[in-house]
């Protein structure tokens, strides 16, 4: 198992999973926020700065999460790919 490839897996999952979450939550009429969102997107609670409202700042704000997301997910797969290699051996 690449250590890198595998970051950058892990890395593309914790950028496409925060637009998901985004996209659904805009498409939903009342909103879709629920508590769970914390475990798969911790940086989500940057938001609460922005108060529920859509300007510069929020798009700032949710550039810098999804951001730091992806680096957060990179990171727990890089090392999952170095634990790996070494319980198993690198092919």
């Amino acid at each position: 198992m690449s250590t890198s490839r595998t970051a950058i897996a892990f890395g593309g999952v914790g950028v496409l999973l925060p637009i998901a979450i985004l996209v659904v939550d805009r498409w939903t009429p009342g909103g879709y926020w629920q508590s769970w969102i914390l475990y798969v997107w911790p940086t989500s609670y940057m938001f609460i700065a922005t108060s529920a409202i859509v300007n510069w700042f929020w798009y700032e704000v949710a550039v810098l999460s999804i951001g730091l997301n992806a680096l957060i997910y990179a990171l727990v797969g890089a090392f999952v790919a170095v634990g790996w290699n070494r319980l198993f051996g690198t092919p």
